[in-house]
This record gives structure tokens, sequence and C-alpha cells, in this order.
């Protein structure tokens, strides 16, 4: 088929589409988060067959630059809005998931080299387990939890893990050489960290981040032997498990339990266990530090998970890629002295007559005696040096923070105050170069 009849097809399909939805929706009196999943559907569809009508890049590259012109023209060309708009644009919440949609097609498509398995796969979860999710929990969902943006409910994310498990394991399994057991270990990875990362991604990011992870993921597991994808489904298993039994106790709720899940995966996956050591302590022992808020239900959102782990993961992609050998005490001063803080302006914010000093000190001592002490002896980077500079950084860190910080009575909920934070505890770390 030539590139441009087909482009052509794609275009009128689509345009006949979003009309015929638009028709059925006015008829039959469809809500419009159903409308809107239904083109979500369709138009994942239609996207499968790229690999069978494209054999080049740039004929998908067209389609996604000029779907994205006419999908933003629906939601600002009045005339478009008032008609084929209200098709994407009638749910309540403000999301750009339509427009990201083309993106992460075209995306794929150069990523995967048009290969079925490594296109498919992805745009499948896309399709059909984002789908299944809001429908199922908005049909269903009694179990909510929170997330930046509202609720969502564990109904909605056990139907997400369910069709991604099935769109992961049957393609493997009937269109590959993997093997059934393999098949298997890689669908329920794929489905617990997909799950997982949607239920974080914000104002339709999912979009994007879930395709693109799960070509990531397929990258990554495809290549591994039975014992290393059985020794990761048996880290992930209990580390989900424990963020299920700690939810109660834990300052973090909803999304940010399950982002401090994926970061620990991380952590673990891409460091071992020597990097997963100081985040893990974190979220083990900040919830006993802590002065309760009875009036604040969550603490701790996205932005200080993403604030507290973000100084750990430039370390550990730094070591990574650079060979950095200073990189793992670094993101464990981190860690501690993000624990310090937390611990500091938490119960300064509560009781403001306290000794900012006194405070200060007492937080500084703990998270050196709490987590570098058993990260330096489990590690076996335990010397007096190393302790004792170790101990200073953190102090250091603090102090310029408190300096700095006058008043914390909105400190924990105050989000630039975290990602200052974050520039401050980064800044500290940088002196574990000179060791």
């Amino acid at each position: 088929m030539s590139p441009f009849f087909a482009i052509a097809w794609v275009l009128i399909s689509l345009g006949c589409l979003m009309g015929a939805v638009r028709y059925l929706a006015s008829q039959s009196g469809m809500s419009a988060e159903l409308s809107r999943k239904c083109v979500h559907i369709v138009m994942g569809l239609i996207t499968l067959t790229f690999p069978w009508l494209f054999h080049e890049f740039w004929p998908v590259f067209v389609l996604g630059l000029v779907s994205v012109i006419l999908l933003s023209a629906v939601r600002t060309v009045g005339f478009l809005k008032k008609s084929i708009g209200t098709v994407l644009g009638g749910v309540e919440r403000a999301s750009l998931g339509d427009v990201y949609f083309p993106v992460s097609v075209t995306l794929l498509f150069w990523l995967s080299q048009g290969d079925p398995i490594f296109y498919c796969i992805p745009i499948l979860i896309l399709t059909l387990a984002d789908a299944m999710s809001a429908l199922i929990g908005v049909q269903y969902g009694q179990n909510k939890y929170s997330t930046s943006e509202g609720t969502k409910s564990i109904e909605g994310s056990v139907a997400f893990f369910t069709v991604a498990f099935l769109g992961t394991h049957l393609p493997l399994l009937l269109a590959s050489s993997v093997g059934r057991l393999e098949s298997v270990l890689i669908a329920m990875m794929m489905g617990l960290l997909l799950m997982m990362l949607e239920a974080v991604a914000l104002a339709g990011l999912d979009n994007i981040l879930v395709p693109v992870g799960a070509f990531l993921f397929l990258k990554l597991y495809l290549v591994m032997p039975v014992s290393d994808l059985l020794h990761r489904l048996l880290l992930l298993l209990p580390l989900f498990v424990l963020m299920f039994v700690l939810r109660q106790r834990s300052e973090l709720k909803g999304s940010s339990l399950l982002l401090s899940t994926l970061c620990l995966y991380a952590f673990w996956a891409l460091g071992g266990v020597s990097w997963l050591m100081p985040p893990l302590l974190v979220f083990l022992l900040y919830p006993f530090v802590l002065s309760k808020r009875p009036e604040s239900p969550e603490l701790f959102g996205l932005t200080a998970v993403t604030t507290t782990v973000a100084t750990g993961f430039f370390w550990l992609l730094l070591s990574k890629v650079f060979f950095v050998p200073q990189g793992l005490l670094a993101s464990a001063v981190a860690f501690a002295a993000h624990f310090a803080i937390i611990m500091a302006s938490n119960r300064l914010a509560l009781n403001p007559d306290r000794s900012v000093f006194k405070e200060g000190a007492l937080a500084i001592f703990l998270a050196w005696l709490m987590l570098m002490l058993p990260f330096l002896v489990i590690t076996n980077l335990l010397t007096y040096p190393v302790l004792l500079f170790s101990f200073l950084v953190i102090a250091t860190t603090m102090t310029a923070f408190l300096l700095t910080q006058k008043e914390l009575s909105d400190h924990v909920l105050n989000k630039k105050r975290w990602a200052y934070r974050g520039l401050i505890v980064f800044l500290g770390s940088l002196l574990v170069l000179w060791i």
C-alpha cells in the first residue's frame, strides 16, 4: 500500500470514528467518560496496524504531527470544540491524554523500528488496559485511594493489571519465541509496574509513560534468563505487599505510596541491594519519628516523594554511566539528610517554641544513627573517616536548610519548600566528592 494512501486511510478512519462516537453519544446519552474511552480504544486498534501499513518512520511521523495539530485545534477552535471537542473534552478533569496519544504512538514506532512485538504490546496495553481501568473504576469502583488529581479505585487498578498481564502474556506466548514461564513472569512484572505507573501519572501523561515504560521493560526483560526474572519478581512482590501492609501507618497515601514502591524497585533493579538500602530505610523509619498532623490526611504527596528520591537517582545514574565511585555514599548521605530535615521541620512546624538548635541536632544524630550507621556496616564502607565525614555532611546540609528557612509552619505541605529542600540536599551531597 502506498504510504500516502495509508496516511489518508488512517486520517479518514479517525475522523469518521470521532463523528460516529459524537452521534452515538448525542443519541444514547452516553457518558463523557465512556465516549472518550470508545475513541481511545478504536484509535488504539487502528494504530495497531502500523507495523503492517508502514515500513518507514516518516509516514507515522507525519500522521502523529497532523493528529497533534488536529486534536489541539479541536480543543481550541470554537466550532470544533463545541462539536467533536465534546467527545474528547467532556470529562471534568484536565487532561491532555488525547494529544499525548499520537505522540506516544510516533515515539513507539521509532523506538521499536516497526517491530510488531515491541510496538504492539505497549500499544495494546495503552489501548485496552487504560480504558478498562477507567470504565471499571467508574462503574464498580468502591475502594478508593487518593491521587494528586482526585481518587482512583482499587477495582480499576486490578482491571488495569489484569488486561496488562493478558496483553503481554498472550502476544509473547503466541507470536514470539519466548517460553511459557518467561512470558508469565514478564507479564506479571509488566502488569504490576505499569499499574503503579498509571496510578501516579498526572494530566493524561499515562498515555506516554505507560507505553514507553512497557517498551523499556520489554527490552530489559526479554533478554533475561528465567532465574533473573524470578529474582526480580520475588523482590517486586514483597515490596508491593509491604506497601499494602504499611499503608495505614505511613503518611504516604494512594499514588504517593505507589510511586514510593516504584522508586524502591528502580533503585534495586538498577543498582542492587546497596542502593536500595537508604531509600528503604527512609520509607520504613520516617513514620516513627514524625509528629502527627490530625488535620492533614496526606502530609507527603508526589512532589515530596519525587524530591526525596531525585538526588539518589542522580547519583545512581551518574555512577552507572560514568562510574563515579563516591556515588553510592553520596546517595546514602542525601537520603539521611532528607530524613533529618523531614524530622526536624515537622517537629518545629508543630512546635514553633522549641529550640531550632536542639531539634536540628537531634534530627542529625538520629538520621546518622538510624540510617547512615546501618548502611555503612552492611555495605562494608564503615571506616572512621567515612563515619565522621558523613555526619559532617548531614549536619552541614541541615544547618544550611534551617538557616535559610525561617518559617516552617507550612513546610511539610509546601511544594516550593520541598523543591528548595531537594536543592539544598543535592548541593550537600556534592561534598562527598571530596572523599
